[in-house]
């Protein structure tokens, strides 16, 4: 579990280095890397998000399904915006190159 916590500022710094360089290439590959690696870091985040809502040790309270998404609602909102917007400018890159190509 630490190193999920330990994880989230290196792979945001990953997540970030792989989405310039999909902007900057436009390529299929380019953009299946920033689908991977964004989902990757919003998985992360809000894992961990949800892992310190429920709290930990003997007073941990367990949520599940509707009521851990409430929980983490605003932060899943940030983050869900963040990877709609990273994987649509990497899209839009890709279909923008894909134009002068043909």
């Amino acid at each position: 579990m630490q190193l999920l916590i330990d994880a989230v500022l290196p792979s945001i710094g990953v997540a970030l280095v792989v989405f310039f360089w999909g902007i900057y290439r436009g390529t299929l590959g380019s953009l299946i890397a920033v689908v991977v690696a964004s989902t990757l870091v919003a998985c992360n985040i809000l894992y961990v998000t949800w892992l310190f809502r429920d709290g930990m040790g003997p007073d941990a309270v367990t949520s599940y399904g509707l009521e851990a998404l409430a929980r983490i609602g605003p932060v899943l909102l940030i983050v869900g915006a963040a990877w709609l917007m990273a994987n649509v400018l990497a899209y839009m890159r890709f279909r923008e190159r894909r134009s002068y190509a043909a």
